[in-house]
Formats: C-alpha cells, sequence, structure tokens
C-alpha cells in the first residue's frame, strides 16, 4: 500500500504531495484541478515503472495519442509540467510503500535525429 506520494514536474504539478495515505482516500477539487492526474501517476508507480501502459492508456483517454497515416502520434508534452519537451526536462513521481521508497522518471534526452530510424 502506498502511503505517500509526490510529483514533481508531473503533468500540472510543478511539485505536489500527499501524505497519510489509507487504503480508502477520497480527492475532491474543482474541475481540472489535478485530480486524475493524481490517480494517473498512483496507477504508473504502482506498475514500478515495468509497464508503460498505464500512461498510455492515459494519453489515449485523453487524445493525447492520435492514429494518423496507420501510424501512431504521441504527444508527451502533456506528461510534463508546462508541456515542456527540451532536452533534460524531467518529471518524478516518489512513493512511500511500508518498508521502501521508489521514485520513477521521465526524462527527455537529446538525441541526433541521423540516429532514429526513418519509418517509410
Amino acid at each position: 500500500m502506498i502511503t505517500e506520494l509526490r510529483m514533481a514536474g508531473f503533468r500540472g504539478f510543478e511539485d505536489f504531495s500527499l501524505h497519510d495515505l489509507g487504503r480508502i482516500n477520497l480527492l475532491v477539487g474543482p474541475n481540472n484541478g489535478g485530480k486524475t492526474s493524481v490517480l494517473e501517476a498512483i496507477e504508473f508507480f504502482a506498475s514500478r515503472g515495468e509497464d508503460i501502459m498505464p500512461l498510455c492508456n492515459a494519453m489515449t483517454r485523453r487524445g493525447e495519442c492520435k492514429w494518423r497515416d496507420s501510424e501512431l502520434e504521441i504527444d508527451i508534452s502533456h506528461l510534463f509540467y508546462g508541456h515542456k519537451t527540451e532536452p533534460d526536462i524531467q518529471f518524478s513521481i516518489t512513493g512511500k510503500r511500508a518498508t521502501s521508497m521508489d521514485t520513477l522518471q521521465g526524462v527527455i534526452l537529446e538525441s541526433d535525429p541521423d540516429d532514429i530510424p526513418d519509418r517509410r
């Protein structure tokens, strides 16, 4: 069970923490206040980062993934605070369980366009 959660640079949160989480928790707030983003972070954290499908599913539900000309276009900018995607920008999701604390990170790395395979 996750007892604490901290998100830094994830979606609409520059820095946000939840403490003293229990078996049942209630998230309340205005529309577009970040409640769904908290749930997405928890779901991704619970997967221990071994499966990116929770993020892919969340992005699909939000319309951030689209099929165009038989190729999947993914707008990852929505995963990062301020929608920034320059090199070295990152988000982190840190959670505490009874006996451990773990952190998952998403990072934009600079790449050489020549290293990206042509899919045509």
